[in-house]
Parts: C-alpha cells; sequence; structure tokens
C-alpha cells in the first residue's frame, strides 16, 4: 500500500473534524507529505476546501460509504508571507547562499512574474545578468545548457521535462550538489568526438525552477538540493492572493471596477479550469469591454468554456 493511501486511510477512519497531527499519528507520515496528498487530491477534484480565519477546512468524501469528512490544517504563515518567502529565497540564491531554488506549485499564480520582479529589484537583466530559459529540453540540450553557462545564473521556467527524464535528473544531481566542486559528465561518443563540447565540466552557476508540477512530483535528490517552496493554494487563497496585489493589476482600471469583478469570480471560483492571475485580468477586461450589461454572463462563457 502506498504511503499516500494509508494517508487516505487515516483521514477515513475520524468520524469528526480533526487536524492533520491526527493523520500523522495514523498514518506514520511526514506533515510535508500529508500536504502534498491533500493538494494532490484537491487538484484531482477529490477534495473540496474553504477558509475558517487562517484555518483552511477540507472536506473529503468516500465515494464507497458516502462518509464525509473534514480535515483542518492551520497554515504556516499566511499567503502573503509565503509570497515574500518565495522573494527571500531567490534574494538568497542572488547572494550565492544556495545555488539553487525549487518554485512549485499552482499555476497561474504568479510564480515567475515573481521571481523575475526580485531579479530586477537586485539589478539583473535578462539576456545580461541572467539566461532565461522556458519550455522543453531533452537531456543531452539541458547539458549543452549548463556545459555553455557554467558560470551563469540561469531561470528555468516551465522546463518540467528536467524532473521527468532520468538523465536530467542526474546531470540537475551533480550541478546542484553541496560539494564545493560540481562536476557535470557526460560520457558518450557525443562528446568524446565533439571538440565543442567536453565530457564534464565544472558547474559554477545558480538555477532557479519555476514549475507548476507539485513538489511531491519531483525528484527527492533534486529537492534537497535547492531551497524548496511549494506554493499549493486552494481558490480561496487564490482570491486573498489577488485580493493583496490588486492594486497592482490592470493599473488603469479603477479598484472599484476590479473589486467588483474578483468578487463576483470570486463566487464562481470552482467553474474555471485554472483559477488565477489570468483570470482576473481577462475578467477584467471583460468587465471593461463587454458593450451588453450582461458581463458576469460573458466571463462564464468566455472563461469557463472549457469545463
Amino acid at each position: 500500500m502506498s504511503k499516500k493511501q494509508e494517508i487516505i486511510n487515516a483521514i477515513y477512519k475520524q468520524s469528526v473534524p480533526f487536524h492533520s497531527s491526527a493523520i500523522m499519528s495514523l498514518s506514520g507520515a511526514s506533515s510535508a507529505l500529508i500536504s502534498n496528498t491533500i493538494n494532490t487530491l484537491l487538484a484531482e477534484g477529490k477534495v473540496s476546501s474553504r477558509k475558517d480565519g487562517k484555518k483552511n477546512i477540507y472536506t473529503l468524501i468516500d465515494n464507497s460509504s458516502n462518509i464525509q469528512t473534514s480535515i483542518t490544517q492551520e497554515p504556516v504563515c499566511s499567503i502573503a508571507e509565503k509570497f515574500e518567502y518565495i522573494r527571500e529565497v531567490v534574494r538568497m540564491v542572488i547572494n550565492g547562499d544556495n545555488p539553487s531554488a525549487l518554485i512549485t506549485g499552482r499555476p497561474g499564480v504568479g510564480k515567475t512574474y515573481l521571481v523575475l520582479d526580485e531579479l530586477k529589484r537586485a539589478g539583473l537583466e535578462k539576456d545580461e545578468d541572467f539566461l532565461f530559459v522556458s519550455g522543453h529540453s531533452s537531456a543531452f540540450g539541458l547539458y549543452k545548457l549548463l556545459h555553455d553557462n557554467r558560470d551563469c545564473f540561469i531561470v528555468l521556467d516551465d522546463c518540467d521535462n528536467c524532473f521527468k527524464d532520468l538523465k536530467s535528473i542526474n546531470l540537475l544531481k551533480a550541478a546542484l550538489d553541496s560539494y564545493d566542486i560540481r562536476r557535470v559528465s557526460w560520457i558518450s561518443d557525443r562528446t568524446n568526438n565533439n571538440e565543442d563540447i567536453d565530457p564534464y565540466f565544472d558547474f559554477e552557476g545558480r538555477i532557479i525552477f519555476i514549475s507548476n508540477l507539485y513538489a511531491s512530483r519531483i525528484d527527492e535528490a533534486v529537492r534537497s538540493r535547492s531551497f524548496c517552496i511549494n506554493l499549493c493554494m486552494s481558490n480561496t487563497e487564490v482570491t486573498e492572493h489577488m485580493h493583496n496585489i490588486l492594486e497592482a493589476i490592470e493599473p488603469t482600471v479603477s479598484m472599484d471596477i476590479k473589486l467588483e469583478v474578483l468578487n463576483y469570480i470570486d463566487t464562481i471560483s470552482d467553474c474555471f479550469e485554472t483559477y488565477g492571475l489570468r483570470t482576473l485580468i481577462q475578467s477584467i477586461r471583460i468587465r471593461q469591454g463587454c458593450t451588453s450589461s450582461d458581463w458576469q454572463k460573458m466571463i462564464k462563457i468566455v472563461s469557463c468554456s472549457a469545463r
């Protein structure tokens, strides 16, 4: 039986709302694994969530018995604090306190914007002081990227295949190791017969990873070598985050209109395939540009049609 299933079984043994510490006792799982399991179930639509003050209340339904169970978790910090910790982690990588950081979790909440904004605040310019890479990379492509930029600052955004390919994982493990010398190797005819690519090199650079994968789906050895923040958020927390940064979103639009739109999409947040900043921005633009009076219906038609 998987540890995830043990956690779920521990949840079903309860008949009243309880704290995650009870799941730890029954399943023997760590609090991080419990949190990742709950967030995976949340992403799969098997768990619903609501907020009670600072506490997150998750509800799980056993389809076989139709028993409803509630799980109460009190977050370590607020959403605003969590985003500030991401900025702090980026600053620590900039300062060389650790060779890498891993920012993972829910898409569409501004992870990439936040990282790039913090780099900009530090006076670093893209393509001059750091290399920004987004999209697919093969294992050898990753080796060449690290090889050619061995002393550079690299931001890898949405390169999730790097975490799924064993060769790529081994390259990252070598590049991010805690030793003073981080030697990365690719021993094959492809490097032995190529004058432009060495079969091994010492990587002295720094890397920030940004991924929509949950941390539990990324190799543990890669996670352990990085400062890792897993940004798991319920729809309620996403709304809270959007309230926190609403002034900076679509700055030419009045706050009254933005609040009106945010309050509306919050009531239908479960209708969106992906609920996040893009949802809010598109909805504000619909509210501004819709010539009919029923802008709420237009938002549902345009933004919720994928569901």
